[in-house]
């Protein structure tokens, strides 16, 4: 579902567990119907395997929209650590673990893996070649809102916007991007 023809937006931290919201859930559908405003632009969201289960309903919800085609969701981890301290036997535990839950609870294989932090290694890429993972990592992929906003970068088909369901600030910055942007 990786068009070149939609721009798309790498919600970082997927339901990880904020205080900044009493439901959390409830901000991250409403952060997904913002981006599905413009069909040019597909959600994308980043998930934590081991936090979504303990938001009721969230499973359902992702797997409804992954049906209707208005979210693809992909691998960000199973805990939020820095998987550059791994050694490699518990990064193929990890990640096996990772790819199980995905087809397990969402009948999909990942084909992206979003590390925590953009971090990334020659273990990392190693490792997650023998689970078909491409890893997403590094500043060239962490762009956020405010930097096509301020025109360091050209929004088009293709192009990865990253943001934070959570950050008020990202969210006002990708609403504006999204009401303005026309297909070139």
């Amino acid at each position: 579902m990786y068009l070149q023809d939609k721009i798309i937006i790498r919600d970082d931290d997927v339901l990880l567990p904020s205080s900044a919201f009493e439901y959390p859930l409830e901000r991250f559908k409403e952060v997904h119907e913002l981006i599905c405003k413009n069909s040019l632009f597909l959600h994308v969201p980043a998930i934590i395997c081991s936090e979504i289960e303990s938001f009721s309903g969230a499973l359902e919800y992702i797997q409804f929209e992954m049906v209707a085609g208005r979210m693809n969701p992909e691998l960000h981890c199973w805990k939020h650590v820095d998987y550059g301290k791994f050694i490699e036997e518990e990064l193929i535990d990890d990640l096996h673990r990772c790819c199980e839950w995905f087809k397990t609870k969402l009948n999909k294989t990942p084909t992206k893996f979003f590390t925590p932090w953009a971090g990334t290694s020659e273990l990392i890429e190693k490792t997650a070649k023998q689970f078909s993972l491409e890893v997403i990592a590094g500043k060239l992929n962490f762009i956020e809102p405010h930097k096509y906003l301020d025109g360091r970068y050209k929004l088009k088909p293709g192009c990865m916007i990253a943001m934070h369901w959570w950050k008020t600030g990202d969210v006002n910055k990708l609403i504006k991007l999204i009401d303005e942007y026309k297909s070139p």
